[in-house]
């Protein structure tokens, strides 16, 4: 089992994580309550994002809530 991970927003989908509207929280919530021991990994692909730093971000932002 892999999960794959990504955000959306009213106009876009398959976003940086943090960018947009997904409640991350819930999920690694959830994820913990069902005893989820697996990895998580950010999906994105190259339109959707402008720079390596977004991608660092996001993995900053996951890591600090998960």
């Amino acid at each position: 089992v892999q999960l794959h991970i990504s955000d959306y927003d009213s106009s876009r989908d398959c976003i940086p994580p943090g960018e947009g509207k997904y409640d991350f929280k819930k999920l690694f919530d959830a994820l913990k309550n069902a005893e989820y021991d697996k990895s998580a990994l950010i999906e994105l692909y190259s339109w959707s994002y402008e720079t390596p730093e977004q991608i660092v971000k996001s993995l900053k932002y996951l890591e600090k809530i998960g």
